[in-house]
């Protein structure tokens, strides 16, 4: 009878050793399930931190879309290259595209959704600004084609003045020419500074120009 109760005593012994074993696992994976949940909760808070801090450094040039398209014309509006008065809708519309980009960056940020603006949006989505390289280059193109005019319309005019100081040494006929080759020459420059050009290689030039009220784009 003594081994019996021995052995019931092992016994009992050994199972309240398993039991307890069991429920220390148990509050471990219970502990590790909270943490882990803690955990995730964190990560997602994190996310979501860095998601706004990514939207608030994202240029918001490059999210700008015109959102109500504006038909008024800006050579009817009064003011300068940058910025000019809208009478239909009594507000100031500005070119982003006559700005620098850390100058529409400004602005936009200051006014936000309430500017009403033009640009030149190119086929790829951006935007030209003035700072652009393909700008400045044209702007530096657009300058030394201006020159080429004022240099041959002197040249017309001091062509024209030999002609009426030394008339005997010229023919009517020469003189005639030298005024039609020089107006045709001025009149090509002009034309040259106005004319869009085309660009093949650079498809990203081909776009056009936007007008109206803005939204900034949330992606």
């Amino acid at each position: 009878m003594s081994d019996e109760l021995a052995a019931a005593r092992a016994r009992r012994d050994a199972l309240r050793d398993e039991l307890a074993r069991l429920d220390h696992v148990l509050h471990e994976t219970d502990a590790q399930r909270a943490r882990r949940d803690a955990l995730a909760r964190t990560l997602d808070d994190v996310s979501d931190t860095l998601d706004r801090a990514r939207k608030r450094t994202l240029p918001l040039l490059s999210r700008v879309r015109i959102a109500s398209p504006c038909d008024a014309r800006w050579e009817d509006m009064e003011g300068d290259d940058r910025a000019r008065h809208c009478a239909s809708c009594d507000k100031t519309v500005f070119d982003f595209s006559a700005m620098r980009a850390d100058e529409a960056e400004a602005l936009l940020r200051a006014h936000g959704e309430s500017l009403c603006a033009q640009f030149f949006q190119r086929a790829d989505g951006t935007i030209l600004t003035a700072d652009c390289a393909v700008g400045v280059r044209r702007k530096m193109r657009r300058k030394l084609l201006a020159a080429t005019v004022a240099t041959i319309t002197m040249g017309v005019a001091s062509l024209a003045a030999a002609a009426v100081l030394a008339p005997a040494r010229e023919s009517p006929a020469m003189h005639c020419q030298l005024r039609l080759d020089g107006a045709i020459a001025t009149r090509d420059a002009r034309e040259e500074i106005t004319r869009p050009r085309a660009a093949p290689n650079t498809p990203s030039w081909r776009g056009g120009v936007r007008r109206g009220g803005i939204r900034l784009r949330t992606r």
